[in-house]
Order: structure tokens, then sequence, then C-alpha cells
């Protein structure tokens, strides 16, 4: 993972993602070219603003199955069908992968 990727907290108000130091320059206008709000801004407003807060957490949990500190528990491999559960647990990490290289640039 690449340790140099930082990100400023971001703050979120009426269709405006900015960041909360000195004159609040703007990051995003969620709104239509009109001027309308659009349906979902409160919903992507929210998120933007919860970026920086999502992605140290999920570089940290990411980093927990890295080291192995997370570990499998194989008190259930004798179930049939088991191991088929596991199929969606790991295209999970290999999509939280893919969503931390496209933040750092690395995709």
């Amino acid at each position: 993972m690449n340790e140099s990727t930082k990100f400023t907290p971001l703050e979120y108000d009426q269709a405006v993602v900015y960041v909360p130091i000195g004159i609040q320059p703007h990051i995003a206008y969620l709104r239509e070219p009109n001027g309308d709000y659009l349906p979902e801004a409160d919903n992507y407003g929210k998120l933007f603003a919860a970026a920086p807060e999502l992605y140290e957490a999920l570089k940290e949990i990411l980093g927990f199955f890295e080291s192995g500190e997370f570990i499998r528990d194989t008190s259930r491999d004798f179930e049939q069908g088991w191991h088929l559960k596991m199929i969606p647990v790991v295209k999970s990490l290999a999509d939280a992968n893919a969503a931390l290289a496209k933040a750092e640039g690395r995709q």
C-alpha cells in the first residue's frame, strides 16, 4: 500500500463538499448544470466527506489480512459447502484492494 497517500478531512453542507480550513475551498458542487440540487446530492456529499476516513479504515483492515492478524476459521472446513461461502469474502478483499489502488493512483 502507498504510505504517502494522505487526505485532508472533508465536510459536506447543502450540496457542497469542501475542505474545512482557511477560506473553505470547495471540492465539488453537487448540482445540476442549471443549479438545481442533484437528487442524490446528500448521498454523494456524505460519501465524499467520509472518503478520507473510509480510506484509512479500509487500508487498516486490509493490513490486518496481509499481516496474518485476521486468521481464517478452519473449524468449519468439514461442513459441506463451507469453502464456497469464502468466495464472496475473497472477491470483496480483491475489490477492496482495487479500490485502494485506485485511490492511490496505482490503477
